[in-house]
């Protein structure tokens, strides 16, 4: 009977990887050969970085962000055959416009994203891997969870921002879930180096490291700290100085600015918005591509409530059996990054979507199935079109990706609470004298 169990679980992992497999096969050849918008910077930049001009790697639209570059970018583009392509502009730390030089200054564009469309999808086949070890099953099966999981990032505006794009955010989302489910495992030096290569793509994933005090996990801090040490002295050897001053100075100029855009639903957004109620901005007229100045207020009440929501995460989670705090404690700060950051692009949301099926599999089953797909529903590409058409300005749409990041958030915050209470009621019976 053991045997034949066994047998069966095999059969269930085999057809959950041959179901990964291939979904991660149809992406790769929707997406081969296809222009990578949001790669795009990376590969430009590293093509003048290779020619020492990194003043050309840095520069700026006159439209701070979006599509077109300046002169210089478009020239380089139609000299490689491809005039008028879609470009973003670089905002990433020099590091990697050094390391990845030598490459872009030889191959196609082509050749480059395809690499990087390979790269990106075994980043996220590798971050669902880490939310089936970190998240222990109970109401699903591994071929349930992986259906779910192609399910939702198939029909979720975020995935296909993610993929289409080749948006170097799947790899971010990689690494930070690895770091996590390594930190689970007692793998504290890979799991601090794992956090401190995310870190140094997009900086942000750098407040994870609270996921690692909060569960006294000390080695995984010192190792993050160390290994960030090298790839910020690896960085400055690579690309000098005055990369990195140019680097600093359009973060700040971005720091400076509230994108109004449907696909950005950040807090600094939403704090314009009630400013503009406030002033008696008409908000129906708002352009759905609006850039506006940051007030003072809102650059200042924006790292305040990241601290607020950062103190609340690492008090709810402090309770909680430490192995199941560090993935819930990494989810939830994560979420508080996404929002209090500059720019909280939906395809930041592939994360908590890789974690969903696992964390809804934590409850009955039917009640699992039902938060699935109320979160997949809200995420899906039909019910943001609806919400589109709806509503042309960016507006409602800002405030319905802030309430799917809350709920994801408030979600992670009960389950916390759930698996502390239970932790200390297993205490407690453990403790009762026998026969009582």
């Amino acid at each position: 009977m053991g045997q034949d169990h066994g047998a069966q679980a095999r059969r269930t992992e085999a057809a959950a990887l041959v179901l990964l497999l291939g979904w991660a096969l149809s992406v790769a050849l929707r997406d081969w050969n296809v222009w990578a918008d949001d790669l795009s910077a990376l590969y430009f930049a590293a093509r003048f970085a290779a020619e020492g001009a990194w003043d050309l790697a840095y520069a700026a639209p006159a439209h701070i962000i979006g599509y077109g570059m300046t002169p210089e970018w478009d020239a380089e583009a139609a000299a490689l055959g491809y005039p008028g392509a879609h470009l973003n502009r670089y905002v990433y730390p020099p590091l990697w416009a050094a390391l990845f030089a030598p490459l872009a200054a030889r191959l196609d564009p082509l050749i480059f994203y395809n690499g990087f469309v390979l790269l990106h999808l075994g980043a996220v086949l590798a971050g669902l891997l880490a939310c089936r070890r970190m998240i222990p099953e109970r109401s699903f099966s591994p071929l349930v969870l992986a259906g779910l999981s192609v399910l939702l990032l198939e029909s979720s505006v975020a995935g296909l921002f993610l993929f289409d794009l080749v948006q170097p955010q799947a790899l971010v989302i990689g690494l930070c879930l690895c770091a996590l489910e390594r930190a689970q495992s007692g793998r504290q030096t890979t799991a601090g180096l794992l956090l401190a290569i995310a870190a140094s793509i997009k900086i942000a994933p750098g407040l994870l490291v609270l996921a690692f005090v909060v569960c006294g996990m000390w080695g995984a801090v010192r190792a993050f700290a160390l290994f960030g040490a090298a790839l910020l002295a690896l960085s400055v050897l690579l690309a000098g100085v005055e990369a990195h001053r140019l680097f600093l100075t359009a973060a700040a100029e971005l720091d400076g600015i509230v994108f109004l855009l449907a696909i950005n639903p950040s807090a600094s957004a939403l704090l314009w918005v009630l400013d503009a109620l406030w002033t008696g901005v008409p908000l129906a007229e708002v352009d759905a591509k609006e850039v506006v100045a940051k007030p003072a207020w809102i650059g200042t009440a924006v790292p305040l409530l990241a601290l607020t929501a950062t103190a609340a995460t690492l008090w709810i989670v402090r309770r909680t059996p430490k192995a199941d705090r560090v993935w819930l404690a990494g989810g939830m700060l994560y979420l508080v990054m996404t929002l209090f950051g500059g720019f909280a692009w939906l395809h930041y949301m592939v994360l908590p979507l890789l974690m969903l099926p696992g964390l809804a599999g934590l409850s009955p089953l039917g009640r699992g199935f039902s938060v699935v797909l109320f979160f997949g529903l809200l995420q899906s590409i039909p019910f943001y079109k609806v919400v589109l058409d709806l509503f042309p300005a960016p507006v409602p749409q800002i405030l319905l990706g802030i309430a799917v990041t809350l709920g994801f958030w408030a979600m992670m915050a009960q389950t916390a609470r759930r698996l502390a209470a239970g932790a200390a009621s297993s205490r407690q019976d453990e403790s009762a004298p026998a026969g009582a």
